[in-house]
């Protein structure tokens, strides 16, 4: 057995025994077997489903001239090739998870594979760069970089970085530089490498500094050149090189602040490499709660924070390995920490998934220790014993990200006091038609967080949908006494406007909308819809195309296509779009309602009336519904029953001026 052990761990390249690279990938796969079938989930939708780039070969290009979040200005990320990749899954296997899935996860098993060849390559010990591959592959605190298919930007940048390192000790520096050149356009956080090729550099070389620094004059030269280049393009597509204030998690605060709350996020990140039992999707204020005053308890974390930094650097001739973890694990982690900038996260597992490593390197030197001694199936044990435990808690950490329902209940269970947490919450309370349990979620939404447009816009969508519009107005103008432009807020009134049919003015704020989301096809199809309504067809139809350029499988925009094509009297246009949609969605509701107005424009009105009922049996009753029912009876001059839809319509609609009409032109009784 320990011959096998000495050969599996040959510092000879030429006697590598790839069966170590096979148990790497088999480890990975074990651990996130249970992910390959996870749902599309938070980000996912935007990132895979709503980006139309990446739909389309002829489009992808278009990913590096937008930010990642395409439907949202300044968002302040850039990350085309992370973006590029999932175009490429998209164009093979469309919306099937498995794909992104499996992707993820052979990059964390290609990932820990280049950390064991670059750890060995470094250390010169083999049951060092085994173990920390090990602890990589299995360590909890990489699920959400390897579960959460959006978070693939994490895995992506780590192998760029990892090939920059391979190329740089190969002597190809300039392929070394465009793989950091890779790296940056994957995840912007990848602009420490260089420095991270320093702390290498320093680790290995022990030559005087002087000596040092001269020698490596050209490799500072082109990585600077590429990070100038990179900072150029980014600012060129974003008009910005950071995350915009308002978008940051601390907004204005002071760096006193900043540096505050952030000694407990490090000691928290602290804990999630130690002690990873506690896992949560979101780390916001209800967790980490921001410090503003120099207690003795903030300036005392403070001061641990620095001390171990201090140690870390003051036993560098001493405890290199040591000493170069704990620099690492800084370094990597500084571009996140909010005190060079705010960003627009606290804290969050998944930019652990380099900094981590550090954990691993520190477990496994100790480990060595044992192993290079008289001790070594001891340390071959603990190194078991630690990666089970790891591998465990992966495993069942995994099962969060399997579905919606899983993820929601997840998130509220580990984060009952977020904003985000509440919104969950009551969006699972409405699904399952709980009214008062979701309104009082909303509403608990506004406490947690009063000064955000956005929370004022959730109770206000909510209030809509429950036809309480005085209440759901108030509601959007208060977000918008917060943020003028909010466009949620305004795409709120502009549907409040549709409701009341003011037509007009839901389509001023429609366009105003546009400029803040331009790529969504609900509002295309508001727009349209308004239009519609105002007999403005042509323009309605140029919507409707926009709309479709987005998703051209939504049965609600193909059904208002198909009215579109009824008010315009190409029949056969309207028939194969219903068949589109009756193909799509078998128990649509509306769809029977606008089968009967081509059956009512077609003068069948037997036939329309059927479809009618057909739309009530679907739950449906409408002002629109009435009207056209009425209107089915007072072309067969049954005028009684026309009088009772007529009725029904206003009682729905007060201000349905064709029904007033109509009522009144119908003989009296």
């Amino acid at each position: 057995m320990a011959r096998i052990k000495i050969r599996m761990f040959s510092l000879q390249d030429q006697d590598k025994d790839y069966r170590v690279y096979i148990l790497f990938f088999v480890v990975a796969f074990l651990c996130y077997a249970n992910s390959l079938t996870g749902e599309l989930l938070s980000d996912d939708i935007i990132l895979v489903v709503r980006n139309l780039n990446a739909h389309h070969f002829s489009t992808l290009y278009k990913l590096f001239l937008q930010n990642s979040f395409h439907t949202i200005v300044d968002d302040g990320t850039y990350r085309p090739i992370s973006n590029l990749t999932f175009g490429f899954n998209y164009l093979i296997h469309g919306e099937h998870t498995f794909g992104y899935h499996l992707v993820n996860t052979l990059l964390h098993g290609i990932n820990a594979v280049l950390l064991y060849e670059l750890t060995l390559q470094i250390t010169k010990k083999p049951f060092l760069a085994f173990g920390c591959s090990i602890i990589f592959l299995v360590h909890p605190v990489r699920v959400e970089a390897v579960s959460f298919i959006s978070a693939r930007h994490e895995p992506l940048a780590a192998l760029f970085s990892f090939l920059a390192i391979r190329t740089y000790y190969s002597r190809r520096l300039a392929l070394s530089a465009l793989m950091f050149a890779l790296g940056l356009l994957s995840k912007e956080s990848a602009i420490v490498l260089p420095g991270v090729i320093l702390l290498l550099d320093a680790y290995i070389d022990r030559k005087p500094p002087s000596i040092w620094l001269k020698q490596r004059l050209l490799p500072v030269a082109v990585y600077a050149g590429v990070t100038v280049a990179y900072l150029a393009v980014r600012y060129a597509v974003l008009g910005k090189l950071t995350v915009p204030i308002e978008n940051t998690v601390f907004k204005t605060a002071p760096l006193m602040t900043r540096v505050l709350t952030m000694a407990d996020g490090f000691l928290e990140y602290f804990r999630l490499l130690v002690w990873p039992v506690t896992l949560r999707f979101e780390y916001d204020f209800s967790i980490i709660p921001p410090q503003n005053a120099l207690t003795l308890a903030a300036v005392t974390k403070v001061a641990l924070i620095i001390a171990v930094l201090a140690f870390g650097i003051a036993i560098f001739s001493r405890l290199k390995t040591i000493s170069f973890s704990i620099l690492f694990f800084f370094l990597t982690l500084s571009t996140v920490s909010n005190i060079l900038t705010p960003t627009g996260i606290l804290i969050a597992e998944r930019v652990l998934y380099i900094p981590a490593i550090s954990f691993g390197l520190i477990v496994c030197y100790f480990l060595d220790k044992l192993y290079s001694s008289n001790l070594r199936k001891l340390a071959i044990v603990i190194l078991i014993v630690i990666s089970g435990a790891f591998a465990t808690r992966t495993i069942l950490r995994n099962r969060d990200w399997q579905s919606r329902e899983a993820y929601i209940a997840a998130f509220v269970r580990d984060v009952p006091n977020s904003p985000k947490s509440a919104l969950l919450d009551g969006y699972r309370k409405l699904e399952s038609g709980d009214i008062k349990g979701a309104e009082q979620a909303f509403l608990r939404v506004i406490e947690l967080e009063p000064t955000s447009a956005g929370s004022y816009v959730i109770l206000g969508d909510f209030y809509s949908k429950q036809l309480k519009l005085d209440q759901s107005r108030a509601l959007y103008e208060k977000a918008l006494s917060i943020a003028s432009q909010d466009a949620t807020a305004l795409l709120g009134l502009a549907r409040l406007d549709i409701l009341e049919g003011n037509y007009t003015k839901a389509l001023q704020l429609l366009e105003k909308v546009q400029e803040k989301i331009p790529d969504s096809e609900f509002v295309f199809y508001d727009a349209a819809y308004a239009c519609y309504q105002l007999e403005q067809l042509d323009k309605a139809k140029e919507y409707l195309q926009k709309a479709f350029a987005i998703n051209k499988n939504q049965p609600t925009i193909l059904l208002l296509a198909a009215r579109v094509a009824i008010k315009q009297r190409d029949f056969n246009l309207a028939e194969t779009t219903l068949a589109e949609v009756k193909a799509l969605d078998p128990e649509n509701a509306e769809y029977y309602i606008v089968r009967g107005l081509l059956e009512l424009a077609r003068q069948r009105y037997e036939a329309a009336l059927d479809a009618f009922d057909q739309a009530r049996r679907g739950q449906i009753n409408s002002a629109e519904l009435n009207y056209a029912t009425a209107l089915a009876f007072f072309y067969q001059n049954k005028f009684t029953l026309a009088r009772k839809f007529l009725q029904d319509t206003l009682r729905l609609q007060p201000n349905h001026s064709a029904a007033a009409e109509l009522l009144q032109k119908l003989p009296k009784q």
